[in-house]
């Protein structure tokens, strides 16, 4: 991916990403959206939606770092 085609750039401190363009908002809000709908599942079926949140998770942060700006 081109340096000025970054979705993400690269935080200071740690291992943390933060967006860049509007493709990486979009992801972003996809992401908070998800994990809101996420928590509206019975209480039931607590151990289905944390293993989905984790599984959304981890995809964000992949996306994260296959698209972010080189430092």
């Amino acid at each position: 991916m081109d340096e000025e085609d970054a979705w993400f750039v690269r935080g200071r401190i740690g291992y943390s990403f933060l967006p860049a363009r509007w493709p990486g908002w979009v992801v972003i809000a996809g992401y908070v959206v998800t994990v809101h709908l996420l928590t509206l599942l019975p209480e039931r079926l607590t151990s289905l939606r944390w293993t989905l949140i984790a599984i959304v998770t981890v995809g964000v942060i992949v996306i994260a770092h296959r698209t972010a700006r080189r430092t």
